[in-house]
């Protein structure tokens, strides 16, 4: 019961919490980030066959969910990439979802560091386009 509230639910709150800071603040990219963060990990855990541990080990998973590809983890991806718009505490939950879907037999652990390295990339791409926005719109107002 523990385990399925921090490996399955957690993420819910969670999401909750980021959206209403982000959206309360006026501050669109920590919504829209982890959202492109979780719709790039579901497909591309559409796409890569890799079966969970559970049924790669034959085993029952010690919670319920977690059907179809296990690479990369989409509650993980979501987590870590809310963690890297808000800081502080989530991370600690962001872990604590990524850890309980390992111990839960859903998700390898090359699954989970895959849905980190996935929220750094969209974190890096997204203030690369911001920067390069903000370096181009002053390189327009200079030339005026």
């Amino acid at each position: 019961m523990l385990l399925q509230l921090l490996a399955d639910y957690l993420i819910y709150p969670l999401f909750i919490y980021a959206a209403y800071r982000g959206l309360r603040a006026g501050r669109p990219r920590m919504l829209i980030q982890p959202l492109a963060t979780y719709l790039l990990s579901a497909t591309i855990s559409a796409l890569v066959p890799h079966p969970r541990p559970y049924a790669a080990l034959g085993l029952e998973p010690l919670i319920s969910g977690g059907h179809g590809n296990s690479f990369p983890s989409d509650h993980s991806s979501l987590a870590f990439a809310i963690a890297l718009t808000q800081g502080g505490w989530t991370w600690l939950v962001a872990w604590t979802i990524a850890i309980g879907r390992i111990v839960a037999l859903v998700h390898w652990p090359f699954d989970v560091l895959g849905s980190l390295a996935l929220a750094l990339a969209v974190n890096w791409l997204y203030s690369w386009r911001e920067q390069n926005a903000s370096r181009n719109k002053g390189a327009s107002q200079r030339q005026r």
